[in-house]
């Protein structure tokens, strides 16, 4: 057997055995019940391709893992599913779709340990078997790598691109050949093409090819060619959309990098305390710390290459608004390949290796274990949606406080009316009017439950004019009471809570402030379970219990989509029969199918009824409407050409003056307000108004004729 297949052996085995111990850490079973605010993503936009509109108008990230994750929903529903494309994609956009984050959230899993393997091969070619070996034991065991690892996000993916990068520049550099350099490029513009800030691995990249040999043009040109053209292809909507996607990267970048920290601390020093300290661990943190200056001394092309990718990705992270732990992900590969340099100088001595084996890893690996455990184990609010829908199915109206919190996940008008707006940015209305019918013949819908602001909400005694309400309370040191008014915390406070459900004394963990995930990243002692303390009891409010089922829901969205659609083509008659059939469904629509949709259905029929000159049925509906929404300057100036159109001018002068005092920018009111006051020989107040107006929109078709 030759030498360098001999040398194979151990590391093959070695990172083999690595492998199972970061699938081990990483592969959470069963499946976390709950979803990330930011997993959202991965239903509406994957579905939304399958529409054929593959532009995601969404730039936040870019497309690759998303085209990706359309594709694989794809095999999923040809292998499982047997209702037509249009019932799945109804169902899984606009109702519920965790069982497509499942199926993400396994590839992430998975690339997140081919990431470990990865690692490996980087450090045995930068440094020898031992360091990758090593190397790939501390990313395996790393707490920042395994917390995020199962979660349906772009992070886990751009950074193994990002490594493979990496893996391919290093490899050229020392093989010199062509395709090698065509890979670096490809790998790289995956990176890119996957999340904006990846693509920073092209700075490490472009120096471990520059401390090379000189290479030729060609080289050059094959990873430079093979960077934008992978990346114009993954994500092409950056080029054929390029005025929306500067809009939202502009937004993005003012939201994360230029705006004040989102935590008490400056960005750099939360990361040094919390993500340094609790994401690799203290002994492993002050190893990155001599490592560094251990490199700088050196001064080596392998160092020299790691610091090139260590120093942008540190550098965004330090002055970045936002301080998501998971944003020094990208950091964590090269940060593991500087302490297994740093280690492999003990190992030369097998006693000594062993002992720093154990300091550096015994930390992040209990760490890392009580993570797992803790994600694959229960969550307080999986626990209270189980027993909501168990002993609460028919109180639909609740109210969930404080109102920024991860909250259970139930279906309800607000949400759906969110994932709404993605339908039809993708479909259009007539594919969701057909989605809204065919949810309604669906028997397999959740509980729908109707969500309550806490304004609203005033407590009274139990009799026939009243209706019960659910109240969620979530306690948490990441989401405190502050939005929640005095007078309802003191109701709060003599509650007697029918159920409580509780993951353990959080007092004596540390969590990161910033992401919402209720898993400890220190003090994992007293916690049993994820999630915040979820508290839940039932009061009395007036008004009658007026329920609906989500059939009957979708069904009244069905009907008022079809009246909007009968007014586009002017057909007021048919408009108005589909507006009082979704009446029917939903007499209180403001409460059982949402207050925006509510106040629209009732201005819509206002302006029908108008355009039929029934006026008087025309101010009934525009009069709920405004009530609804006082601040509604549309409704309210209906409203007031309605006064106007019945000749009761004196009511129509008083709305429009109620309209421009609530909103003084709006052209239309003054122009009114001038004709509604010259017809009551207002004179010298309609020319005031009229200027106004003029001064508003000069190129008003009235402008002129007033002037």
């Amino acid at each position: 057997m030759s030498e360098k297949i001999a040398g194979r052996i151990p590391f093959r085995w070695g990172t083999g055995v690595i492998l199972l111990l970061a699938l081990a850490l990483r592969w959470p079973v069963p499946t976390p019940a709950w979803t990330h605010f930011d997993e959202i993503a991965f239903i509406v936009l994957p579905l939304g391709f399958w529409s054929g509109d593959l532009n995601p108008h969404y730039f936040n990230y870019p497309t690759f893992h998303f085209y990706l994750s359309s594709l694989l929903y794809l095999l999923y529903y040809l292998a499982t599913s047997a209702e037509s494309v249009e019932q799945f994609v109804a169902y899984h956009l606009l109702v519920d779709g965790r069982d497509l984050l499942t199926l993400v959230r396994g590839v992430n899993t998975l690339l997140a340990v081919a990431t470990v393997g990865a690692v490996a091969c980087l450090g045995r070619r930068l440094y020898g078997v031992r360091e990758g070996l090593l190397a790939a034991l501390i990313l395996a065991t790393m707490p920042l790598a395994v917390r995020f690892a199962h979660l349906a996000i772009v992070d886990t993916p751009a950074v193994f691109w990002a490594v493979m990068a990496l893996l391919w520049a290093v490899r050229a550099r020392q093989e010199g050949r062509g395709r090698d350099f065509l890979a670096v490029g490809i790998f790289t513009g995956l990176a890119g093409a996957t999340k904006y800030p990846a693509g920073l691995v092209a700075v490490p990249v472009t120096t471990a090819i520059l401390l090379g040999r000189p290479w030729s043009q060609r080289h050059i040109i094959w990873a430079a060619s093979g960077a934008v053209l992978s990346f114009a292809l993954a994500t092409p909507f950056v080029w054929l959309d390029a005025g929306q996607f500067w809009s939202h990267f502009a937004d993005m970048g003012r939201t994360h990098l230029l705006a004040e920290s989102s935590t008490k601390e400056q960005a750099w020093l939360y990361h040094l305390r919390y993500t340094s300290r609790h994401g690799l661990g203290a002994v492993a943190a002050v190893a990155v710390v001599l490592s560094l200056l251990w490199s700088v001394r050196q001064r080596r092309w392998q160092e020299l290459v790691l610091l090139a990718g260590i120093i942008p990705l540190a550098a965004v992270l330090a002055l970045a608004g936002s301080t998501f732990m998971r944003y020094a992900l990208p950091l964590a590969p090269l940060l593991a390949l500087l302490i297994g340099r740093l280690a492999g100088i003990g190992c030369k001595y097998p006693l000594v290796g062993g002992l720093v084996i154990l300091t550096l890893v015994a930390e992040p690996l209990y760490a890392s274990f009580r993570t797992r455990s803790l994600l694959s184990g229960q969550d307080t609010r999986s626990e209270a949606q189980a027993w909501l829908q168990t002993h609460l199915p028919h109180h639909q109206r609740l109210v969930q406080l404080p109102s920024e919190c991860g909250r259970i996940q139930v279906l309800t008008p607000e949400r759906v009316q969110v994932q709404q707006t993605h339908y039809l940015q993708s479909y259009g209305s007539e594919a969701l009017l057909q989605a809204y019918a065919l949810l309604a013949q669906r028997d397999d819908l959740p509980f729908l439950y109707l969500e309550m602001n806490v304004e609203n909400v005033t407590s009274t005694s139990h009799d026939s004019t009243s209706t019960p309400v659910v109240i969620i309370h979530y306690q948490h040191p990441v989401c405190p009471d502050e939005d929640i008014p005095a007078d309802f915390q003191s109701l709060l406070a003599a509650s007697q809570w029918r159920e409580v459900f509780s993951p353990g004394r959080m007092e004596a963990a540390i969590f990161d402030q910033m992401d919402w995930y209720f898993l400890p990243i220190a003090g994992f002692d007293q916690v049993e379970k994820t999630g915040p303390v979820v508290r839940l009891d039932t009061l009395y409010v007036n008004g009658t219990s007026v329920r609906i089922e989500a059939r009957s829901y979708f069904a009244a969205l069905h009907w008022v989509l079809r009246g909007h659609q009968a007014r586009a083509e002017k057909r007021w008659a048919d408009a108005l029969q589909a507006y009082h059939q979704a009446l029917e469904i939903a007499p209180v629509p403001e409460e059982l199918i949402g207050l925006e949709v509510g106040r629209y259905l009732y201005t819509q029929m206002g302006r029908t009824h108008a355009q039929m000159g029934q006026l008087e049925q025309a101010v009934r509906f525009l009069e709920q409407a405004v009530a609804l929404k006082p601040t509604y300057r549309e409704a309210y100036n209906e409203l007031g050409v309605a006064y106007a159109s019945l000749g009761e001018l004196e009511k129509a002068v008083k709305t429009w003056e109620e309209l421009v005092a609530l909103h003084p920018d709006f052209a239309p009111a003054y122009f009114n307000l001038g004709r509604a006051l010259w017809r009551l020989e207002r004179r010298q107040q309609a020319r005031a108004y009229w200027q106004k107006g003029v001064e508003l929109t000069p190129n008003h078709p009235s402008a002129g004729r007033i002037q």
